[in-house]
């Protein structure tokens, strides 16, 4: 019983640290050509293929563009097509952390703020170890 203790947590450690060493060498891979884990969603508005919920995924940055291409289900190799939304400019007053439900379907490491395209107002996720400064550096809004 000590041993299956033990053992449960002595794995849950190793297995934790593998984890998020993953994710950060995931994090590094992308950055180093312009892409990373985002989320979206529209707030007023529309853009094809985005809608009220967050939609999550890999999205190439280039001076205000991003073109997501967002999971079904969560599952990586479901892709949809991709979505691209001229970025226009940023709302760094907004920025805040998941509430309430958002909890469900974000991170809590998250940070999102208000992003204007020239058909929509949308919310911008980028969660931990990706950077929200390093995004909008990539998208030329800062």
């Amino acid at each position: 019983m000590i041993g299956d203790l033990l053992g449960s947590l002595v794995g849950g450690w190793f297995g934790g640290a593998a984890g998020r060493r993953n994710t950060r060498r995931r994090a590094g891979r992308l950055d180093a050509v312009g892409r990373a884990e985002i989320a979206l969603h529209v707030i007023r508005g529309s853009v094809p293929g985005l809608r009220l919920s967050w939609r999550h995924g890999v999205a190439a940055l280039a001076p205000g563009r991003l073109e997501l291409v967002s999971y079904r289900g969560g599952l990586r190799f479901l892709r949809r097509k991709p979505v691209t939304v001229d970025v226009t400019g940023v709302d760094l007053a907004t920025r805040r952390t998941p509430a309430g439900a958002e909890h469900v379907s974000l991170h809590p490491s998250c940070d999102i703020v208000v992003i204007r395209s020239g058909a929509a107002t949308l919310e911008l996720a980028v969660p931990a170890p990706y950077r929200l400064d390093r995004v909008l550096e990539r998208l030329g809004l800062t």
